[in-house]
């Protein structure tokens, strides 16, 4: 059984392809989009609290090859394959080999301001921004 978390990440990615599509189908234009596999898409959790780490599970059950941040280097029982970096200097570089940015951190004095322009500079463009949490950029 899958997070309810998944599921809700799931419904704003496919808001996101509606809203890509959306202006084609108005003008009956069809393409095929691209189709990526689970290990083909690169994806970075921002946080390993609960929703975090029931997010990171859930991921990496379906294939998807994820690299998940926190600001400390306490230990953590990660899935087989699941990437963990920690510390402010290793946030930029998660954020380029991304396609997916999922933020799962708490908003606090030490969190506020961290999505800003440098954040959103860093990850592949264009990035769009989800309000669940995730933003993504093309692969």
């Amino acid at each position: 059984m899958y997070e309810p978390e998944v599921f809700v990440l799931a419904d704003r990615a496919l808001s996101e392809v509606v809203a890509q599509i959306r202006p084609e189908q108005r003008q009956m234009l069809w393409r095929q989009l691209p189709q990526l596999r689970a290990d083909e898409l690169p994806i970075t959790v921002l946080g390993l609290g609960a929703m975090g780490a029931a997010c990171v599970r859930a991921l990496a059950l379906l294939g998807y090859r994820i690299t998940a941040w926190t600001r400390s280097d306490t230990p953590r029982e990660l899935p087989h394959g699941v990437v963990h970096v920690h510390g402010d200097e290793a946030l930029f570089p998660c954020l380029r080999g991304s396609s997916i940015v999922i933020n799962l951190l708490p908003l606090t004095p030490a969190t506020r301001g961290l999505l800003d322009a440098r954040f959103f500079a860093a990850m592949p463009q264009p990035p769009s921004y989800l309000p669940s949490g995730a933003c993504f950029a093309p692969p």
